[in-house]
């Protein structure tokens, strides 16, 4: 005889569960034709290897900045661009006498060094000919300075001028090789890069649709005030790209993206606005750092966007907003700000207290060293909003919601009665509690909750089964950044 003829059992499971956005989940979105979904997760970067991304690849670049913080997040999302952008940056010299000018395109340094009374067009053309570096030719009477492609796209510059050899041409990657009268450097691999020049204008464009350069310029321009320097990639459709990946899986919530143009970035900021994410791009345009108003930071601030925070960084290859995202999505909201960040793998910038100024005044962040620490500052989006109080209120929003929806969707029935409505409001009031622990919201004063009366509530709301006006109140615990000390010392 069976006991349940006895005792009958039904367990009945209320476990519904609501998909919630991964808020320490960021998506690298990045043109490649790797494979053909939207939208891929990984958890290492050996993972994109395995997938074919060679490690000089865009993609492979954020998620190595990203996955170079410690403790590092436990996933990120790749996002695949179907419409690649061509990338163009324009570089405009400021002449300076005896000057070496450096174009360091991937690995690649193109040199231009002026003469005694040199112009900005001289310096310009003298660049574009090094990167757009002719074939090697037997011969003919070089100049110290000149750039010749050789030996199966090497590229070579002449250390000292005179005549070239009847065949051959300098080979290898050493320095001082002789050919005949003359001698050559190996700078690097030929670039997929061409150059052209407009007066004192020079554009560098990449060959190919989608792949992206780096571009490094002297080391000291920011103090010798040798560049002004602007990616001015037009935008092929980034908001179409992401609402096609954001459709296929949203659950992401930081953005970054393998461009930093400022027609890119502003396109982006303007879909993150509306769908409730979180970007923070790095930028090398040095109108950043100058009172400049058409720069992508005078822009988004123009536009008063509180999702979007931009770090000026002049070495766009290190992807400081993907770092510092990195650094920070391992935490939990509320647990941290984020000014006062190191990043590593990430170089500081040398910048001068007018550049720092101009910054701050754009609503702009940056990373220095002060005090031999390495930090990041100030943690600020565009409109302005502290970075941290963007990802808290989020996860607050998104948190409740689905607490609330769960409830709903976990009971047969949430009686529109007193006991209902106290069940809503405890549901509501334990996510606040939740916010207070995690250092979201200020414990004192406490957060709180409050319901209408069942008397009070319109009937035509009770006929619809809708409770309206359940509403809260607390305060944010925010985050010290800094302090004055006033002392009396007496005798």
């Amino acid at each position: 005889m069976s006991m349940d003829s006895i005792v009958q059992i039904v367990i009945s499971r209320q476990t519904a569960v609501v998909s919630r956005p991964g808020f320490g989940v960021p998506l690298l979105c990045a043109y490649h034709t790797e494979w053909a979904e939207r939208v891929r997760f990984y958890t290492s970067l050996q993972g994109l290897v395995d997938d074919g991304f060679a490690v000089t690849d865009a993609i492979y670049l954020m998620a190595q900045s990203v996955m170079s913080q410690d403790p590092s997040v436990q996933s990120f999302a790749v996002g695949r661009r179907a419409l690649p952008p061509t990338q163009t940056i324009e570089c405009t010299p400021t002449a300076q006498a005896s000057t070496t000018y450096t174009a360091k395109i991937n690995t690649t340094p193109y040199e231009y060094t002026s003469d005694a009374n040199p112009t900005d067009q001289e310096i310009v053309e003298g660049l574009a000919a090094a990167v757009n570096a002719a074939a090697w030719q037997s011969g003919t009477v070089y100049a110290a300075g000149a750039h010749v492609s050789n030996d199966t796209s090497k590229v070579y510059v002449c250390r000292t001028g005179g005549t070239s050899a009847g065949s051959g041409g300098p080979t290898g990657t050493g320095t001082g090789i002789t050919d005949n009268t003359c001698t050559w450097d190996y700078l690097g691999p030929v670039q997929a890069v061409t150059a052209s020049e407009d007066d004192d204008v020079l554009t560098l464009t990449a060959d190919v649709a989608g792949a992206l350069f780096d571009l490094e310029l002297n080391e000291d321009y920011e103090s010798a005030d040798l560049w002004a320097r602007e990616d001015v990639t037009t935008d092929p459709g980034i908001a179409t790209d992401l609402a096609a990946i954001n459709l296929e899986n949203a659950n992401w919530y930081g953005l970054q993206i393998d461009s930093q143009s400022k027609a890119e970035i502003v396109a982006a900021a303007a879909w993150v606005e509306s769908n409730k994410k979180l970007f923070v791009p790095a930028s090398a345009d040095t109108a950043c750092r100058t009172a400049a108003t058409d720069d992508v930071m005078s822009a988004l601030k123009a536009l008063a966007y509180e999702r979007t925070g931009v770090i000026y960084h002049e070495k766009p290859h290190q992807y400081a907003g993907a770092a510092w995202m990195g650094e920070e999505f391992p935490k939990n909201p509320g647990a941290s700000t984020w000014k006062f960040k190191s990043l590593a793998g990430v170089d500081v910038s040398s910048l001068s207290e007018t550049s720092v100024t101009n910054i701050k005044a754009k609503n702009g962040n940056f990373y220095v060293e002060v005090g031999g620490i390495n930090i990041t500052q100030d943690g600020k989006t565009a409109k302005p909003e502290w970075i941290d109080v963007m990802r808290d209120i989020d996860w607050l929003h998104v948190n409740m919601q689905a607490d609330v929806f769960e409830l709903l969707a976990n009971v047969d029935k949430v009686p529109f009665d007193h006991g209902g409505i106290t069940l809503m409001q405890n549901t509501v009031q334990a996510r606040l509690e939740d916010a207070v622990t995690r250092t979201v919201l200020r414990s004192d004063p406490a957060p709180t909750t409050t319901v209408p009366l069942l008397a009070d509530i319109p009937t035509s709301d009770r006929a619809n089964r809708h409770l309206p006006d359940i509403k809260f109140g607390g305060y944010l615990a925010g985050a010290i950044h800094s302090t004055r000390i006033d002392g009396i010392v007496a005798v």
